[in-house]
């Protein structure tokens, strides 16, 4: 019954020990189940294959004050409200690793110290995670006659939901999930009414998404039509607008030019887009999930950048100020290297002429085209190591070099999508509606004049903003693919400074104020050990002097 690791010693690179439980012991024999299912036997001259696994590390384990987590991918029983209550007050250490413990200490630090603390979160996701499980929830959960009345189906139906290869979530139970956020949104006090608009907002979505376009060729220019469909029927009568309106508005652009107005075709690709950016509106806020599903490729330029970001804040935070702060006390210290993302970083939103600014500049221009702007960022950085321009001049992606890897951009679409306006006739068919809840989502843009809009920022530069404000505020299960990730996050350059380091430290006033203890007690008390040293300012410890010393 005991919980070992066992190390099968393959020799392949990524491969780690696995956790396993004792089954039985028989003349000398071992049996050992791992957590694939596989069973083992383990000789006695095999012995060193496995070690012993500390109780705790079933949520997670402690690498000095850095919780290293894994998603279990189901609901268990360890974010009760009786957790909450028995990590309260507690020191890291004193009970399993748990993320209430890093919670509480901060809270208490806060407290004790009187100053504003940070916490760090950094997650590697599995790819085809779900997105968006109001969707899959409310499918599963809503009352049939409710269904009915929104003309829903399966999620397996819709368009948006099947773009994952996912429509089930294995731990998750939708139709649990589905009456908790009823009575979530009970206890919020939202209406029945506002709920009611809501699903129909909801389903509307998921119509729009099932819309069909096919291309047309009108006085050689490339268009396209809506097929005619019962979801074009349903989801202008949830939206309550007029069908030929949603027609008209996804498949022709109105300009103005010198006062006249100016009906323009869409080809396919374009009243796509037009759906797509009308649809991820109707979301209250922006969210990289659903975008991301939608193939902007602009803003996987911005999540990417927004983990550069992280990144190079985490890289500053662990390996420079921590290696820093030891040089300026003059501990002795071998020089840990780490990787550094700080050009990738300059290259895309620091240095004159990044990259964001290229695309948005070139967004500016009326005669901007994705040609274009691949050009100037190709003049620009073409020789900059981050940088992987077109192999061909006609190829229509570039490259970057980020941290976790090389990614590529298609442009094509690039600087449409970024100018992210809402055009007139969108606006216009949503000013017909008689959908109040509709209305007040788009209010803003109802409100403003078309001049107005034109001059609204870009995507990318929206989304620059809302980072460096979140900076400033900081100032599957896949064994393998964890060890890439926790390698690739620089986890494990963490760990290595966080055990080789002293991540405790006391001032001198602060040692004395907490303990009443005059040097020469500090160092009777701690030893001749190689687990503390004293510098300039500061009395520095390792982690199991500091759990010492703090008990």
């Amino acid at each position: 019954g005991d919980y070992v690791w066992l190390d099968l010693k393959t020799g392949r690179e990524f491969d780690v020990p696995v956790g396993a439980v004792v089954k039985l012991c028989d003349s000398g024999q071992i049996q050992v189940l791992d957590d694939e299912g596989r069973e083992h036997w383990i000789s006695p001259q095999n012995a060193t294959n496995f070690k012993p696994m500390h109780p705790t590390s079933i949520q997670g384990t402690y690498t000095g004050s850095i919780l290293v987590a894994v998603n279990p991918y189901q609901l268990l029983p360890i974010y009760t409200a009786q957790q909450i209550r028995l990590y309260t007050n507690r020191k890291i250490g004193e009970l399993p690793p748990h993320i209430f413990a890093i919670a509480d200490n901060c809270y208490c630090n806060m407290q004790r110290n009187q100053k504003d603390q940070c916490c760090i979160i950094r997650s590697e996701c599995a790819p085809d995670e779900r997105n968006y499980h109001i969707f899959y929830c409310m499918l599963k959960g809503m009352p049939p006659e409710l269904k009915t009345k929104l003309d829903l189906g399966l999620a397996t139906d819709y368009s948006y939901l099947t773009m994952g290869n996912c429509t089930e979530c294995e731990g998750r139970d939708d139709l649990s999930d589905y009456c908790s956020i009823q009575s979530a949104m009970k206890v919020l006090m939202f209406t029945k009414t506002e709920n009611w608009e809501i699903s129909k907002l909801l389903a509307a979505i998921l119509h729009m998404g099932n819309l069909q376009f096919e291309a047309r060729t009108y006085n050689n220019l490339d268009a396209c039509v809506v097929v005619r469909s019962p979801n074009l029927m349903t989801a202008a009568s949830l939206m309550e607008v007029d069908a030929k309106d949603v027609m008209v508005c996804l498949t022709t652009r109105t300009l103005i030019t010198r006062g006249e107005s100016v009906a323009t075709p869409l080809n396919v690709e374009q009243g796509l887009d037009v759906r797509n950016a009308f649809v991820k509106t109707q979301i209250p806020s922006r969210s990289i999930g659903l975008l991301d599903i939608f193939g902007f490729e602009n803003f996987i330029l911005c999540i990417n950048f927004a983990n550069e970001n992280l990144q190079q804040f985490f890289v500053r935070h662990v390996f420079k100020l921590e290696q820093e702060e030891y040089n300026l006390e003059d501990i002795s210290w071998q020089h840990i290297e780490f990787t550094d993302n700080q050009d990738a970083l300059d290259m895309i939103a620091n240095k004159p002429m990044n990259i964001i600014s290229l695309i948005d500049e070139e967004s500016k221009f009326p005669k901007g085209t994705d040609g274009t702007m691949l050009h100037k960022l190709n003049s620009q950085h073409k020789f900059n190591a981050n940088y992987i321009p077109p192999r061909s001049s006609y190829e229509t992606q570039f490259g970057i070099q980020h941290f976790a890897g090389v990614v590529h951009y298609e442009t094509r679409g690039f600087l449409e999508k970024n100018r992210d306006s809402l055009h007139t006739d969108i606006i216009q068919l949503v000013h017909s509606s008689k959908n109040k809840f509709i209305k007040q989502i788009f209010q803003t843009d109802v409100a403003m004049g078309m001049e107005t809009r034109k001059r609204s920022p870009t995507l990318s530069s929206q989304f620059k903003r809302s980072l460096e404000m979140l900076m400033r505020t900081l100032s599957l299960f896949d064994r393998g693919l964890c060890v890439r990730q926790l390698r690739y996050s620089g986890m494990m350059e963490t760990i290595r400074i966080r055990r080789a380091g002293y991540p405790i430290r006391y001032t001198f006033h602060e040692f004395e104020d907490l303990r009443g203890t005059c040097q020469q007690r500090l160092l009777a008390m701690l030893g001749k050990r190689g687990d503390w040293q004293i510098g300039k300012t500061k009395i520095f410890l390792k982690v199991v002097l500091g759990h010492l010393y703090s008990h």
